[in-house]
């Protein structure tokens, strides 16, 4: 009787680990359709490993191939606008020193993407995770 109470128990939280995964796919889905609509990208930044995420969306911005991995910082400062450069290098490394879980900056900023379209961007910065100690 135990047995077949611990595989019950086993199949109920497969099911359950199944519906969170599609659950998870379609918040995924309706996110890059989000970004894709209003032109918008998001990205992650880990400072220590020199390494990024990029959503699709960021990747059609900078008019990259998702299939290639997201640049590091020096890839990055390549497709800013030589102009600006020294300015968001700058705030970057002010936000990055100085920056605590929680505070955020803005700026724009152009950027020269490979195929030589110069754009427009505003940034928003946060910080969402970092050292506590």
């Amino acid at each position: 009787m135990e047995d077949n109470s611990i595989s019950q128990m086993c199949l109920k939280c497969e099911k359950a680990h199944k519906r969170t995964e599609q659950r998870l796919r379609e918040s995924n889905e309706r996110l890059e359709l989000a970004q894709y609509v209003a032109n918008l990208g998001s990205w992650e930044f880990n400072a220590k490993k020199d390494e990024a995420i990029w959503s699709k969306q960021l990747y059609n911005i900078f008019e990259l191939s998702p299939e290639t991995k997201a640049p590091n910082i020096a890839e990055y400062s390549k497709l800013i606008y030589p102009d600006d450069l020294s300015m968001v290098a700058e705030k970057a490394r002010a936000f990055q020193a100085n920056g605590k879980l929680g505070d955020a900056i803005s700026f724009d900023y152009r950027i020269l993407t490979p195929k030589g379209s110069i754009k427009i961007l505003h940034t928003e910065r946060r910080v969402i995770e970092g050292d506590e100690n």
